[in-house]
């Protein structure tokens, strides 16, 4: 019996965590398809892929279940992996097949490939990774067709209940001031420190730590190995950037770097950026513009994977709710849009600088505009927030606007459109959120 062989039934014996915590996100349902499909869970480090994994398996029978992560101190500098995979798998025989950080396995794509196309009828295979080259956008040419990709990104704030052991009812009309305090803490402490799960219980000081381990994890092995970087301080400089911007242009960023001492071409940032993107650390949403050229060269909003990074780790945010009730938004939308291919995410701006913080598409289509605004009470902020909202509105030919606030709901008309106004616990917590 060779290594992984022993591995797998070693996983097997000790079957799943007992600690583990069910999540909004179901990656049986994908099991029930014909013909069968390898389903793909992918995302950034540490946001649960290994344990919606053996969330998967809880209603298999485990003598039917080969698990295994490629992550396993012991598999390292084995080169021989795929054909030691392949003789555990016919030695085990088992009808689901867990391959948890499959990147890490030289040439792992033509290997799949081979496997299921012999062996898709017997056997159900999930595999994950931490790295955007498993998504539906990059995955290897020989998956096309063969594969199901899921995304996964860090709790929702419905999971952030569960870990918690709370629940608020959003059916409720209306909250007594206790239970309303309630929400509003768990809010807060879910929009300040953000909602990685292995971090969700700890002190604000132990997440900051952990953090902090996660980024330079990600840093390290997602981006400076995976792409073998010469200039590691180059990347970091470029990060500390991000952290402390919410909006960027490509040019602004390279004169930038040149500012903080970085002699730096565009082409090297511009494939820095790529690079970043692909540990799933940050996204850019693009302003919606009318031609592809206008699109490229626009500004673009930076999202950043949890809060917890910005709250800690940036400048000029920390003590910002409004930028962190901001970028939780774009997260969950980008969620979204990564999961379904119709949907897409922009922000709109005009050339008086008035702004809406979201457009929604679904095709050509635009669904919903969104002003995430905390606190609407101050009139000249609202004021403000909604004269864009019906100026893009106009302009984009939708009627379907919203507010998204702290704890401020109600429906309002304003130069003659009808605009909702819903808090942000509830906008989280509503399934169908257009």
């Amino acid at each position: 019996m060779n290594l992984i062989a022993k591995i797998i039934l070693e996983n097997r014996r000790e079957g799943i965590p007992e600690d583990l915590i069910k999540r909004e996100e179901n990656v049986a349902e994908y099991f029930k398809l014909r013909p069968r499909k390898i389903v793909v869970i992918t995302g950034f480090r540490r946001v649960g892929k290994s344990y919606l994994c053996f969330q998967s398996m809880e209603k298999l029978d485990m003598d039917k279940v080969a698990y295994i992560n490629f992550e396993d101190e012991r598999l390292e500098g084995i080169r021989d992996i795929p054909q030691l995979l392949t003789s555990a798998i016919y030695e085990i025989k088992p009808e689901y097949l867990f391959l948890d950080e499959i990147q890490k396995v030289r040439k792992w794509s033509l290997w799949l490939r081979r496997f299921y196309d012999r062996e898709k009828n017997r056997i159900q295979i999930v595999v994950t990774g931490s790295s955007s080259k498993l998504s539906s956008r990059e995955i290897p040419t020989e998956l096309r067709g063969r594969n199901l990709v899921l995304h996964l990104f860090p709790l929702s704030f419905g999971d952030f209940l569960s870990f918690k052991g709370k629940k608020i009812d959003i059916e409720a009309i209306e909250f007594s001031e206790r239970e309303r305090g309630n929400a509003l803490a768990l809010l807060k402490e879910y929009v300040q420190y953000g909602s990685m799960p292995e971090i969700i219980n700890y002190s604000p000081r132990k997440k900051a730590e952990t953090l902090r381990e996660y980024l330079s994890l990600v840093v390290a092995r997602d981006i400076i190995e995976r792409y073998k970087i010469r200039k590691p301080e180059s990347v970091n400089a470029l990060i500390k950037l991000l952290l402390n911007s919410q909006r960027i242009t490509y040019s602004k960023l390279l004169n930038s770097m040149k500012s903080i001492g970085f002699s730096i071409g565009k082409e090297t940032i511009l494939s820095y950026i790529e690079k970043i993107k692909s540990s799933y650390f940050f996204f850019e949403i693009p302003s919606i513009k009318p031609t592809v050229k206008e699109l490229l060269r626009g500004e673009r909003k930076v999202i950043i994977i949890d809060n917890g990074f910005i709250n800690f780790f940036s400048l000029r945010f920390s003590e910002s709710i409004g930028r962190l009730m901001e970028n939780l938004v774009g997260v969950r939308l980008i969620e979204r849009s990564m999961n379904n291919p119709f949907f897409d995410v922009f922000f709109w701006k005009d050339h008086q600088q008035r702004e809406v913080d979201f457009v929604l598409k679904e095709g050509s289509e635009v669904k919903q505009l969104i002003q995430v605004c905390y606190d609407p009470s101050d009139l000249e902020t609202k004021d403000r927030e909604l004269k864009a909202l019906v100026k893009a509105s106009n302009q984009l030919n939708c009627k379907n606007l919203l507010v998204i606030t702290w704890d401020h709901e109600a429906k309002e008309e304003f130069k003659g459109k009808k605009i909702r106004l819903m808090p942000l616990w509830k906008w989280l917590l509503v399934k169908n959120r257009t």
